[in-house]
């Protein structure tokens, strides 16, 4: 149970790094961030110093700063060859930008298959970047599933 309730909530607090280059589409560049991070294979630079990240997954409630986020990157990334994932049903439910923040709330479905171990389930997530002199740098994550 302990990797199922890890590979859940290290999915949803290090899913998106939006960054003010990025031109395509935002709905395909966050389907494809969330793959990454289901994997361990995204660039973890661009989370602020003060990171925060809130999961709620059944009645477990996880919250992790920027170093446990890194650590369990590492975790990941060594058993990246054995998780496969398919996200469908993806939905921006709303995204606003200031000068300062952009916040972005988005649902998904995913279907997991660790080694011979099989998950499924449907998210939601609310976060929040941060403007620095490098670029958008992620804030703050809140999510459920």
């Amino acid at each position: 149970m302990k990797i199922v309730v890890l590979l859940i909530t290290f999915s949803f607090i290090s899913i998106v790094f939006i960054s003010p280059s990025y031109s395509g589409n935002l709905e395909d560049w966050l389907k494809s961030e969330i793959i990454k991070s289901f994997k361990g294979e995204q660039d973890l630079s661009n989370i602020a110093e003060e990171y925060g990240g809130l999961t709620i997954v059944g009645d477990t409630v996880t919250y992790m700063d920027k170093s446990d986020v890194i650590e369990l990157h590492k975790e990941y990334k060594a058993d990246a060859d054995k998780i496969d994932v398919d996200i469908s049903g993806f939905n921006i439910l709303s995204k606003y930008k200031t000068k300062h923040f952009t916040s972005v709330v988005y649902e998904f479905e995913w279907k997991i298959r660790y080694s011979s171990m099989k998950m499924e389930g449907k998210s939601i997530l609310h976060s929040i970047f941060i403007n620095k002199d490098d670029g958008w740098n992620y804030l703050f994550d809140a999510a459920s599933g």
